[in-house]
């Protein structure tokens, strides 16, 4: 038999981790990506965070973080949430101290929207998720939830996605699957529902898929994850949720990105949609976060041609008859339209050519089709196929 090697950071409380991380095969996908870089930002739309915890001080970038509630930027955590979501992604790995994040060596900007008492307004988070946007956040953790729907807070979802962001958020933990939560809901972004210690049963509390098919997209363990906390402390105690099921999507992903730095953010997100392992939460669309998978996984391009549209004007030849279909005796150009249901392709280029004696000589037959990101179609309207 020929087996591989488990990766495991020598983080000293990270035997408190290991169980839950185990469900996902963190250690697998670790042996492929030890860790993130620095180059891999990750935005934690929260409370804030302890800005000089040992473990998250190290992955903390001060200057592009920000208080939307004071207007500043000051970065403290007076919840206790954000400091245990930021810390799941990212807390320092193999520094001697406390626990490893997810993507342990990315960077994390804190983005605080919420008050003293706890209060999350939709404005506050919008203007976060521009800001992550505009300062280059790769992923963008939500882990709260509203009821009632605002369009400024759509808008700037897409609009982050639009420019290349992945966009994760915690699914609710109100038992229920008939009524919309956001920005889980949204099609921008990813929602993450709570899976117990088992790793295959939902957590009673956590949202599902019922009525609104599309409130969570994927599952992660969410009971009493271990994390820091403000006061340089740690804990399981209170870390239940799908607020803490979000960021280990969220790490995932940020390791995706840290192995293809390349790739997009809406290919990395159907790239972990598709690797999810379907069987183990049947309550969400693709099913239960799968790390191993996901880096072990190629992510790479599936072109396909989607479209073909002949142009056959007389300008051509003055015997077209310009009906849009290739004829016996007809000079043509032909423009082919590629769609991409992979990774993003780069410096795409493609040759035409053809077995049938009845065609050709094919005059112009290479085109450029320069990138050709996941979800796209693009075509060759200005250097169209010559025959």
């Amino acid at each position: 038999y020929i087996g591989s090697l488990c990766y495991a950071p020598s983080d000293p409380l990270y035997p408190q981790q290991q169980s839950d991380l185990a469900l996902i095969g963190m250690e697998d996908a670790w042996a492929v990506q030890p860790g993130a870089d620095a180059s891999v930002r990750v935005a934690v739309v929260d409370s804030g965070m302890q800005a000089d915890h040992p473990d998250l001080a190290p992955a903390l970038d001060l200057a592009d973080s920000w208080n939307f509630v004071d207007g500043n930027a000051s970065v403290f955590d007076d919840i206790g949430h954000g400091t245990r979501v930021g810390g799941i992604i990212g807390a320092a790995g193999n520094n001697g101290e406390g626990v490893a994040g997810v993507a342990f060596g990315c960077t994390l900007l804190s983005l605080d929207v919420t008050d003293t008492s706890g209060v999350v307004t939709a404005s506050r988070v919008a203007s976060a998720v521009n800001w992550a946007s505009s300062h280059g956040a790769h992923v963008v953790n939500l882990s709260l939830r509203f009821s009632g729907y605002s369009q400024t807070l759509k808008d700037a979802c897409d609009a982050a996605h639009a420019n290349g962001s992945l966009l994760v958020a915690a699914a609710g933990n109100e038992n229920q699957g008939d009524l919309p939560v956001y920005p889980a809901s949204f099609d921008s972004v990813v929602g993450v529902g709570a899976l117990l210690d088992d790793g295959v049963t939902r957590a009673p509390w956590s949202n599902y898929n019922g009525v609104q098919t599309d409130l969570v997209d994927l599952a992660a363990p969410g009971q009493t994850i271990f994390a820091p906390i403000p006061g340089s402390q740690y804990n399981g105690i209170y870390g239940s949720g799908t607020s803490f099921a979000a960021p280990v999507v969220a790490g995932v992903a940020a390791l995706v990105k840290a192995k293809h730095p390349d790739q997009g953010g809406a290919a990395i997100r159907n790239h972990l949609l598709e690797t999810a392992d379907a069987g183990a939460a049947s309550w969400s669309t693709n099913g239960r976060i799968d790390a191993k998978a996901a880096l072990e996984t190629a992510l790479a391009p599936r072109l396909s041609v989607a479209r073909v549209t002949v142009r056959d004007p007389k300008s051509l030849n003055p015997a077209n008859d310009d009906d849009g279909a290739l004829d016996k005796g007809e000079d043509v150009q032909l423009v082919v339209e590629l769609s991409n249901a992979g990774g993003d392709a780069t410096s795409v280029s493609a040759v035409l050519s053809t077995g049938d004696s009845d065609i050709g000589p094919i005059a112009d037959a290479a085109a450029d089709y320069g990138q050709v990101p996941h979800g796209a179609v693009v075509g060759n309207g200005n250097d169209p196929y010559t025959t």
